[in-house]
């Protein structure tokens, strides 16, 4: 029995390979924290993000959940955002999506109660890893065996072999483990390995990629073919994500053919935009965007995010003070280059004092109509904040016992 991840960052900077890994456990965390099973060190991850759980749904099926755990950021599956501690049922095929990572589980339900639980601690299954954790984007812990000792493994330079039948069924099962390659590459491997058909739950054919596909994959994906000699691993040679080459392959060969070496790439665009208020830039607004990041405006009031790859979804926001924004096409997602015209709008505020014989009037409500109500305090004074330029209102002032004026205000 297993649970199976596939983990690869949708950002092209932050030099990771997308990784596979095995856990014998029921419940996976997954966090920026050096405490998870999953670690995602991006600061938009939470320190301690969702659990993964492998339990009988009500129907008595095992299924897989994802709990987010209150994190900032929140945790999407697909598109749609999961309510906060809340277990939420994923679906075979579905992804989720933590800040800039794609994550796809995979739960094999052949001896589901064989499974850990919660207080037994991941290892990694590679016994030769010793690599300095401190220096990872992001590296996963997996359930090797009791007596083995917690390992973490460099993202930037693994080997990973996926079994499957045919390439149709890409989601329907794989079986990953890690050898290293070199400082700056990173190795996929092809080959089938006799040691792991244990527990694979496919036997035939080996699918030589992480589980991408042509919408959601990242820096690349590579497919290799089947082996007639899986007495031995015969790799292919990648670049990692940070020094991306599409047009070479290099690898070796011994008795037997590499034939699909194949690549499934995204392109890379641009989303970026121009504020102005009547025409004029507007410098040092926040743009923030929970999947891009952040910003600010310059002096001719412009923004860019570079190098987002394609199917990115954005939902931008804009904040500076005593402004309004407006615009289309702050939400969507990424196809092609981006640019968006922003409207600024200025916000003012609308204040006085009511006086009775010189002396300050309390307690009289200020009906501003849309504006609201408000009632003058021990000095009478009343504020309507945040009220936008070019607007007319008109402002009434009632307490029982006197009689007010009316005056109208634009700004």
């Amino acid at each position: 029995m297993s649970i199976q991840l596939t983990v690869m960052s949708l950002d092209f900077e932050t030099n990771v390979a997308p990784s596979t890994t095995t856990y014998t456990k029921k419940e996976i965390s997954l966090g920026r924290g050096p405490d998870n099973d999953v670690i995602l060190n991006l600061p938009e991850v939470s320190g301690r993000h969702a659990i993964l759980i492998a339990k009988h749904d009500d129907s008595g099926e095992p299924m897989l959940f994802i709990k987010d755990l209150g994190s900032s950021n929140g945790t999407l599956v697909e598109n749609n955002y999961i309510d906060s501690d809340i277990e939420t049922p994923l679906q075979p095929n579905q992804r989720i999506k933590i800040g800039r990572f794609l994550i796809k589980p995979f739960l094999n339900i052949e001896d589901f109660d064989s499974l850990e639980e919660v207080s037994e601690n991941g290892t990694y299954s590679d016994e030769d890893s010793d690599t300095d954790p401190t220096t990872e984007v992001f590296f996963s812990k997996s359930s090797h065996d009791e007596e083995q000792e917690s390992k973490t493994a460099p993202m930037s330079e693994p080997t990973y072999i996926m079994h499957k039948s045919d390439l149709e069924a890409v989601d329907a099962g794989m079986n990953g483990s890690h050898e290293h390659g070199d400082d700056n590459n990173a190795e996929i491997a092809l080959g089938h390995d006799d040691t792991n058909e244990e527990d694979s739950a496919l036997d035939d054919d080996t699918l030589t990629a992480s589980d991408l596909d042509e919408n959601e994959s990242g820096a690349f994906s590579h497919f290799g073919s089947s082996h007639e000699d899986s007495s031995n691993f015969e790799s292919v040679t990648l670049p990692t994500t940070k020094d991306i080459d599409y047009g070479s392959v290099e690898g070796s060969l011994d008795d037997t053919d590499a034939t699909d070496v194949d690549f499934i790439a995204l392109e890379l665009f641009s989303v970026s935009g121009k504020v102005v208020h009547k025409g004029s830039p507007v410098e040092g607004v926040k743009v923030s965007c929970k999947t891009l990041g952040s910003a600010t405006t310059d002096s001719n009031g412009e923004f860019s995010f570079n190098n987002v790859a394609e199917t990115t979804d954005f939902s931008i926001s804009l904040d500076k003070n005593r402004y309004r924004f407006s615009a289309d096409g702050l939400d969507g997602s990424v196809g092609s280059n981006i640019d968006i015209k922003v409207d600024a709008q200025k916000l003012f505020s609308i204040s006085g004092r009511v006086v009775h014989r010189g002396e300050a009037l309390s307690g009289v409500e200020i009906d501003g109509g849309e504006l609201g109500k408000t009632l003058t305090d021990a000095n009478g004074y009343y504020e309507f904040s945040d009220v936008p330029e070019d607007t007319e209102y008109s402002i009434r002032a009632m307490k029982d016992g006197f009689v007010f004026g009316t005056r109208k205000v634009k700004r």
